[in-house]
């Protein structure tokens, strides 16, 4: 009885359990929750391995081929969008004149009666069903990087200190790489009309739609607090004179924060003001990003097509394993012509990180990172590479 009782979380049905390591891995837990649920996954190795199979699950989203669109969101935005003014036009054109006369006559009556509860009445019957979508479409579309943000002092407390400026070199920004762009939601228009805002909607591809819905429901299952706070914090950038600056640093900010493991997760979104600051840039300079196996997954993508395009094979996962290996035994052994080949400005940072670091595994996973990094940028240079490199 009294071990059941010490832990009743461990005990919960699966799909419960499971429900809230989604929910964990989201950040949609309120801290007190995400306190409890991290100590059920530090004591519990099942519970611990459904989290870690469950991250692995979302590590592969972004490599999802072309997801089928749920049909009530396309019916509910896209016929909505497209069809509402026709419909409109039709319906007039098709009810008969008596009809009109009715519908004016009554709507005369309701303003006479009570104008207040007339106007309240038509206002309800003539509302878009999509209204919440397309007032925060741009809340929506910038979900997953605007959860991550407290405030825009946060942001300007990154940049103050030097932390995901515009010369950091190991997001996903080569041309091949990008080439993937239809898997991500492009910027949402500022411009407050719903019509211009349907329009970009119906814009979207299949896949964009999708994420779109998936955002939206998301958004959605969030406390009103929590939604009201995505609000006013992105009113926030788009009314500061330095916005383009604030959301390319937040951009960069989440495209590394996802890389990392929930515990690192943890341990930022636990720490406060300077804490906090000190604690990215401690991971930040530590592992930059895990290992090629935890890449962005459109430059995973792009590696592997470039692996199969050169020998007409694509890896399996043990290649990908045995590929990772190599490329740490490879940057940890050359460690200095890799560094050599990069800016002078960008060598000088690395050279910086480096002597900070006295872990050999740090040392190789950085060193790999930044090789990675550049022999993505530059997929056609192999000096570094002899013919006996390759062939083991």
């Amino acid at each position: 009885m009294g071990a059941s009782s010490a832990q009743p979380d461990s005990h919960r049905q699966p799909e419960e359990i499971r429900e809230q390591l989604v929910a964990y891995l989201d950040g949609e837990l309120p801290p007190e929750d995400a306190a409890r649920i991290e100590e059920v996954i530090a004591r519990d190795p099942d519970i611990r391995s459904e989290l870690h199979r469950l991250e692995e699950t979302w590590d592969m989203l972004d490599s999802l081929e072309r997801p089928t669109v749920d049909e009530s969101f396309t019916h509910s935005t896209l016929e909505i969008v497209a069809q509402s003014a026709a419909a409109e036009v039709e319906q007039r054109k098709q009810t008969k004149p008596r009809e009109i006369l009715l519908q004016l006559a009554l709507a005369v009556l309701v303003c006479v009666i009570a104008s207040g509860a007339g106007y309240f009445m038509v206002t309800v019957l003539r509302d878009d069903p999509n209204a919440e979508l397309l007032a925060d479409l741009p809340v929506i579309q910038r979900l997953d990087a605007l959860r991550h943000i407290d405030d825009v002092e946060f942001v300007r407390d990154l940049q103050e200190a030097g932390l995901f400026g515009t010369d950091e070199r190991w997001l996903d920004e080569s041309p091949q790489a990008n080439d993937s762009g239809a898997l991500q939601l492009p910027p949402a228009p500022d411009d407050a009309d719903l019509q211009v805002r349907r329009r970009w909607v119906t814009e979207l591809t299949e896949t964009q739609q999708y994420l779109l819905k998936r955002n939206l429901d998301r958004f959605q299952s969030l406390p009103e607090s929590e939604r009201e706070r995505l609000r006013d914090l992105y009113a926030a950038i788009a009314a500061a004179p330095d916005r383009q600056k604030l959301e390319e640093t937040i951009e960069r900010y989440y495209q590394w924060y996802k890389l990392l493991d929930i515990y690192q997760r943890s341990s930022i979104d636990h720490s406060k003001g300077d804490e906090r600051i000190a604690r990215i840039r401690e991971l930040r300079e530590a592992t930059v990003m895990r290992s090629i196996g935890n890449l962005d997954g459109r430059r995973l993508r792009w590696f592997l097509e470039m692996v199969e395009h050169r020998l007409g094979v694509r890896p399996t996962s043990e290649d990908v394993k045995t590929l990772s290996r190599w490329v740490e035994e490879f940057a940890f052994e050359r460690g200095e012509g890799v560094v050599e080949k990069l800016s002078g400005e960008e060598r000088k940072r690395v050279q910086e990180i480096l002597e900070t670091i006295d872990d050999d595994i740090r040392r190789r996973e950085f060193l790999a990172m930044t090789w990675l990094s550049w022999q993505a940028e530059h997929p056609d240079d192999f000096s570094l590479l002899s013919e006996k490199d390759l062939e083991t």
